[in-house]
Formats: structure tokens, C-alpha cells, sequence
């Protein structure tokens, strides 16, 4: 296969999706007229590979992609990136923040809609805390409180209940407490009205901004659809309250409040303003609940249908009574039970990339600023990449030289790979550990798939059993 501009085939020779003048491919994603379905990428992306292999450009209302199936064509595209890697953004997520603009709301900071050199500097001022041991250690004490507040309530549900909103109340307490230093009290049982509000806001404009970003025209541009008012009430809503506690912070002569929590460590610092700091954590806090609520509802759930595997996680959860960084990172089963959760369930099915520079792809020119999506959800389960592809084992992750690169990217990679990565893990595995000391987690022989979005979510409620081992 060439692997230079001069022997590569052109980009006009790339197998197609065949489409429709302006609409492209956009009616093959209606009901009762095509057979994809936005909500269910991961499948529908699957027949495109059997279709047309594993390269292929569509079209959708006039954006052009190649979807990216091998590999070792991902292994290029990450290896091209510059300094400053592009991605398309969240538009109305982009366009919310143009017109929101104010002392309180920065459109050229944060982490989820800014390219270039105002993307790396407020991923710059917040790779210091996020990514280095001295921050993560001291916020263990504060995930196992938070576990253990919700290993409390996972044993209070009723028979069966749907432990996806469990795992979301854990999920917000530990990123305000770790993010924020501010201890809301989502797991208590009757937990206050501001922190239901905020919890509340979250899912909502979750929900409406994958809606509105997917795929069917963005009529929101023009007019107020339901999806962008849901949206633009409840954004209004987060942001506000993160406006409050920023300000309350910053007007206190000695701003630290729980010991080293980021927004603390970020105001010592002073490389980024107010603005710039309200902006980037509504995109922390925003990116962490949902992401993390999913990855841990379905580890719950694939342990609970497999006996063994959960038998041996607990094992290895008793050999471990106090948890601490070093030893949240040398439980090794724990951590491929997430690797595994993550191969067989990611959050998001692939990331979107923008090319720098000419590179060659399955052979085929694919010339800069062309827009990839790299499908590694549908990569991760082929035979060739993980023998027994959908099966639950967590043991092919212990030798990681058995695991081929590239293909399974629940963190996406390189210099925009998830900033929150270190945190997510050891909260998950302090979870974990908390959960599986005190319960044996049971479930009906019944596998759940997941909704793709922005943020893909359980297909269905994931109903759990909690009893005494």
C-alpha cells in the first residue's frame, strides 16, 4: 500500500456513500425511508464498513467527512497533529457562547469549542494540576468519601432500580468537590434544591445539544426550536451558578477552599482570567458527569453479568482497604474492567479530527483540512483487532502488548486527548473497589446497548441487584 503523495491513489477515488444533491446521505438517516439511524452509529457505521471498506467519504447537508476504519490510518492521523490539533467544534454550543458574550462568558476559551492558540492556552494552564500526580493524590480522600456516600445509597434503592442516576449523582459530587471544592450533597437523601437545579440542568442540555448537533438540518439557527430553548435555559442555568462560585471565590483575600481543588490551584495561578476560568470548568464539570456516570453504570453492569469477572475484581478490591494513588494504580483487574467497559461500550463511538497536512490513508491522497471521523468503536469490535470481539474480558487488557494501538480511544488521543483522564480512572476505580467490598452486584441475563450522541448514553435503564456478599 503507497505511503506517498506521488503513488497514492486521489481523493476522488474514494469509495462514497452515494447521496443526494445538497441533502447528501441525510434522507438514508430518516425513518421509514433509510436504513441508518443517527442514535446508533456504532451499527450503522458497521454496515458502511462491510459496504465500503475501510476508508469511505460522506456527505451530509453540505459536511464532507471521511469516516477512518483501520488502525493504522487512526495511528496516522493522530501522528500528524500539530501543536494546536483542530476538531470540529459543537456548533451550537459555539453559537450560544457568541451570543452570551460578557465579562462572565469568554466564546474564545474553554476547552470544547476553541482551536489554535486559544485552545492551548487554557489547556496549557490546565495540564498542570489535572494531568500531575501532587494534585490527583490528595483528591483521593475525597472520591472514596464520595464512593462511600454512594455505595449508601446504591444500598437504600429499591430491588432493580436504574443505577445510570445513581452513578450520575456520584459523578456530579465528585467533580464539584474536586473541580470546585464545593461539597453539594448530591448523594444525601433529601440533597438541596440548587444542587437538583444544577444536576437537573446538566442532563437537560446534554440531551438537547446532541439534538441539535445531529443530523437533521439545524433549523435552531433561524429559530428557537424546542432543542436549543431547552438548551439555552438550562446552559444559562450551569453557567449562572458557576459564575456564583467563581466570583465568591475570587473575592476572598485567601481564595483556597478544599485542599487543592482546581479552581483554587487555577486563581493562585493567574494565567488565566475570570472569564477564561468560568468558561473553561462549565466545560470540565459539563464533560465529566455524563462521561463518567456512563463508563461507570455500564462497569457495574458487565460485572454484575459476569460472575467470574466480578468475583475476581473483588478479590483484588479486598487486597486494597485504604486507597491511595499508588495503590488505586497497581489494581490492575479494576482498571482493565474499565478498559473493557470502555472497548465494548464508549462514550462517544470516535473523535473528529481535522487534517494539517496531506497525509496518504488506505492508499488514497487525503489532502489538509480534510474532516475525519475515526470509528473506533466499530474497529474495536472486529476479530482481527480483539479476538471474541463482544465478549466481556477484562484479562486481554493485563499484557498490553496484546492489545493493538489505535483502536480502542475511549480518552482519544494525543496533545487533545481528555484532560480529565487521571481523575476519571481513579474515582472509577475507588467506585469500583467501594462497591464491589460491600455488594455482590447482580443483574437479568439481558445485554444494553447505548444511544450515541454527543455523549452516548444506556439504551435502556441498567437495573441492578445490591445484596451482602
Amino acid at each position: 500500500m503507497p505511503l506517498n503523495r506521488e503513488n497514492a491513489r486521489p481523493f476522488e477515488d474514494i469509495p462514497t456513500v452515494p447521496g443526494l444533491p445538497f441533502l447528501g446521505t441525510l434522507l438514508w438517516y430518516i425513518p421509514y425511508i433509510g436504513s441508518y439511524n443517527p442514535w446508533k452509529l456504532h451499527h450503522t457505521n458497521a454496515k458502511k464498513l462491510d459496504n465500503y471498506g475501510p476508508l469511505i467519504r460522506e456527505t451530509i447537508m453540505g459536511r464532507s467527512y471521511l469516516l477512518v476504519f483501520d488502525p493504522t490510518d487512526i495511528a496516522r492521523v493522530f501522528k500528524s497533529e500539530s501543536k494546536y490539533p483542530y476538531r470540529e467544534t459543537l456548533f451550537s454550543l459555539k453559537e450560544y457562547r457568541a451570543r452570551r458574550h460578557s465579562t462572565t462568558c469568554d466564546p474564545n476559551a474553554g476547552l470544547i469549542v476553541t482551536q489554535g492558540q486559544s485552545w492551548l492556552n487554557c489547556r496549557s494552564a490546565l495540564n498542570g494540576p489535572l494531568l500531575k500526580t501532587n494534585f490527583v493524590a490528595p483528591h483521593v480522600n475525597t472520591m472514596n468519601a464520595v464512593a462511600l456516600e454512594a455505595t449508601r445509597l446504591l444500598g437504600q434503592l429499591p430491588e432493580e432500580s436504574d443505577v445510570y442516576d445513581t452513578m450520575y449523582l456520584w459523578a456530579f459530587e465528585n467533580a464539584t468537590r474536586v473541580l470546585l471544592g464545593k461539597q453539594l450533597g448530591a448523594l444525601r437523601s433529601n440533597p438541596s434544591a440548587e444542587c437538583c437545579d444544577m444536576i437537573g440542568a446538566i442532563r437537560r442540555a446534554s440531551h438537547a445539544v446532541g439534538h441539535l448537533e445531529f443530523p437533521y438540518p439545524p433549523l435552531w439557527r433561524w429559530v428557537a426550536t424546542h432543542n436549543w430553548s431547552e438548551f439555552e435555559r438550562n446552559e444559562d442555568l450551569f453557567k449562572d451558578f458557576i459564575v456564583d462560585v467563581v466570583e465568591e471565590r475570587l473575592s476572598r483575600s485567601e481564595p483556597s477552599c478544599a485542599p487543592g481543588d482546581l479552581l483554587s490551584h487555577i486563581i493562585n495561578e493567574g494565567h488565566l482570567n475570570s472569564a477564561e476560568i468560568i468558561t473553561c470548568l462549565t466545560d470540565l464539570v459539563f464533560a465529566a458527569v455524563d462521561t463518567t456516570a456512563f463508563a461507570a453504570s455500564f462497569a457495574l453492569h458487565f460485572l454484575a453479568r459476569h460472575p467470574r469477572a466480578q468475583e475476581l475484581a473483588r478479590e483484588e478490591a479486598e487486597s486494597a482497604a485504604k486507597l491511595d494513588l499508588v495503590r488505586c494504580e497497581r489494581l490492575a483487574y479494576l482498571r482493565a474492567v474499565i478498559k473493557e467497559t470502555l472497548r465494548l461500550r464508549p462514550v462517544v463511538p470516535g473523535i473528529f479530527r481535522i487534517t494539517p497536512r496531506d497525509l496518504v490513508l488506505s492508499g488514497y491522497h487525503v489532502p489538509a483540512g480534510t474532516k475525519i471521523f475515526t470509528q473506533n468503536h466499530v474497529a474495536s469490535m472486529q476479530e482481527k483487532h480483539f479476538p471474541r470481539p463482544s465478549e466481556f474480558l477484562p484479562e486481554r487488557w493485563l499484557d498490553a502488548s496484546s492489545t493493538p494501538e489505535y483502536t480502542s480511544l475511549p480518552f482519544g488521543s494525543g496533545a487533545r486527548a481528555c484532560i480529565g483522564r487521571r481523575i476519571a480512572e481513579t474515582a472509577m476505580i475507588v467506585l469500583l473497589a467501594r462497591v464491589l467490598q460491600r455488594f455482590v452486584v447482580e443483574a437479568d441475563d439481558e445485554d444494553i446497548d447505548i444511544t450515541t450522541s454527543v455523549v452516548s448514553s444506556p439504551e435502556k435503564p441498567i437495573r441492578l441487584r445490591f445484596s451482602a456478599p
